[in-house]
């Protein structure tokens, strides 16, 4: 194959896929091109009963686009499926092909004969924004499933910063879902990715580059992951296996519109759900007062049926009753689900319990004054303290409110035995435990 346009210009980073099409081998290979400081991805094909490559028409990809990956797709013969990077130009004009300084795209190639159809887009999040990541691989696994995986970058502030294993898919003629994280903490780098024919699970390498975080994998993914690490010499080499199988989950604890309200007040109660798995899942949300199964079931959302990687907030409103009162959601589904234990959560409504008093005892800090401590409760929503004092002639007494675990009770009278509670408070002010 020759290109005779291309021969004064470098050309790098070749990637190749193979795939039978009608009892033929459909091969594509796709490369980087580079001339005056552009770079594009290029692309040919080949059928063996042919025996000859052609050239495909990329010139509409992005400029500055390099690292592509590429699949043939199975039963359609002369399509490409590409996935490379693009550079994104800072502000002081600098660019590069990788890291947080690239954004990942994909496109489907068709040769049409005299032309080649071109459908190319950038991967984006969940809220719509472009994707920035590294060393794109892509997989073809069955009934068309495709299967992306790179080293991704998120927001500043957070371990994706510092780049993360993950993965998204595409099925039939749709877009690539949001991508969704595999690893987190450690820096982890992307070695090789493919598909094990028989299982259909999708089997990754990957390079932990230890940092100072603890090296975890995301909690709410980690069951769904079978992991081995390779070597332990250096940065550790660790190998993953994603099935294809559903695997809807509890995404994060739940939320509530107001902690600790008093008897009688609506408060909504959020559970959000996503699906971790590669396979949709048909499910519903339980709602439980107590623990699931146990306690009393209020009710169930509607069913939904959740993509790979689709979060949903369902919520369900209960009347506080003035008690700790429990309530659970729980996950329930009509199809597949590879791991439940992460498929229910629980969270405590109601009183707010009161701190406990750890001393009282007197202070270098101020004359005729107390010292007094006390512990935090367990339980979340605590905004403050009020404490309150009295003696052997008066009731209680309001004497001050602190958000510390300390108040200094001064100008008292020596000689007086004085006694102390604490009450903790809430956002909304003078609500506490009696």
């Amino acid at each position: 194959m020759t290109d005779e346009t291309r021969t004064s210009a470098a050309n790098r980073q070749p990637a190749l896929a193979r795939t039978a099409v009608d009892a033929a081998s459909e091969i594509a290979l796709a490369w980087t091109y580079e001339d005056a400081g552009m770079s594009r991805v290029v692309t040919a094909h080949s059928r063996a009963q042919v025996g000859l490559w052609f050239m495909l028409d990329t010139s509409t990809l992005p400029a500055q686009s390099s690292a592509p990956a590429l699949t043939v797709a199975a039963g359609q013969a002369e399509q490409v499926e590409l996935a490379f990077t693009v550079a994104v130009t800072d502000a002081d004009g600098a660019s590069q092909s990788a890291g947080n300084m690239a954004h990942v795209w994909t496109a489907r190639l068709r040769d049409l004969g005299d032309s080649t159809s071109v459908q190319a887009t950038p991967l984006r999040d969940g809220d719509g924004a472009p994707v920035f990541g590294e060393k794109p691989e892509l997989q073809l696994a069955a009934a068309g499933e495709r299967l992306l995986t790179f080293r991704h970058f998120g927001q500043p502030g957070t371990d994706s910063a510092w780049g993360q294993l993950a993965v998204t898919r595409a099925t039939g003629g749709s877009s690539y879902a949001a991508p969704l994280n595999l690893t987190s903490g450690d820096q982890h780098w992307l070695g090789a990715a493919t598909v094990n024919r028989s299982t259909n699970q999708l089997a990754l390498l990957g390079v932990q580059v230890r940092q100072i975080q603890s090296p975890t994998l995301r909690e709410d993914v980690n069951a769904a992951l079978a992991t081995n690490q390779l070597s332990v010499n250096g940065d550790p080499l660790l190998a993953f296996a994603l099935p294809a199988a559903a695997d809807p989950a509890l995404d994060g604890p739940l939320t509530v519109s107001q902690w600790h309200a008093t008897a009688g007040t609506p408060v909504t109660v959020t559970a959000t759900v996503r699906n971790l798995g590669r396979d949709d899942v048909s499910m519903q949300v339980r709602w439980w007062a107590g623990q699931p199964g146990s306690g009393t079931l209020l009710g169930a959302s509607d069913a939904v049926t959740l993509t790979f990687n689709r979060a949903l907030d369902v919520a369900r409103v209960v009347l506080a009753d003035g008690t700790a009162q429990p309530v659970s959601a729980e996950i329930v589904t009509t199809g597949g689900n590879r791991v439940t234990a992460n498929d229910a959560a629980t969270v405590e409504i109601g009183a707010l319990p009161s701190p406990s008093v750890t001393g009282v005892g007197p202070t270098q800090l101020y004359e005729n004054a107390l010292a007094i401590t006390y512990a935090a409760p367990s339980a979340p929503g605590v905004a403050g303290y009020r404490i309150l004092r009295s003696d052997e002639e008066t009731p209680w007494t309001l004497v001050g409110e602190s958000v510390a675990l300390v108040h200094y009770d001064t100008q008292l009278t020596a000689g007086t035995r004085y006694c102390y509670a604490v009450q903790p408070t809430t956002p909304r002010v003078g609500l506490r435990a009696e």
